[in-house]
């Protein structure tokens, strides 16, 4: 049996991301790392550039240092997103 998903709600047409559970449940990953990794991820998979870190501070509204400590988080755990972009921009 096919299942769909209707969304009704015209605020939620606008889409939506993709996040591996595997990030989703790593459990040595601080909950703010794993809402910045949904943030990068939907940049990543609209246009397929990951922002800087002073847009990502920006995004978010954490202070430079804390966005450098969940970018190096993720790094670590090996799940900072990757895009053909990210080597031009530094994170």
């Amino acid at each position: 049996m096919e299942k769909t998903l209707v969304i009704l709600d015209p605020t939620l047409k606008s889409g939506y991301t993709n996040i591996p559970n595997v990030v989703l449940m790593s459990p040595g990953l601080s909950l703010e790392a794993k809402g910045l990794y949904i943030i990068l991820s939907m940049f990543n998979q609209s246009d397929g550039v990951v922002p800087d870190q002073r847009k990502i501070t920006e995004l978010t509204k954490y202070s430079t240092k804390t966005t450098g400590k969940l970018i190096r988080e993720l790094k670590q755990k090996g799940y900072f997103p990757v895009s053909p972009a990210v080597g031009r921009e530094r994170a």
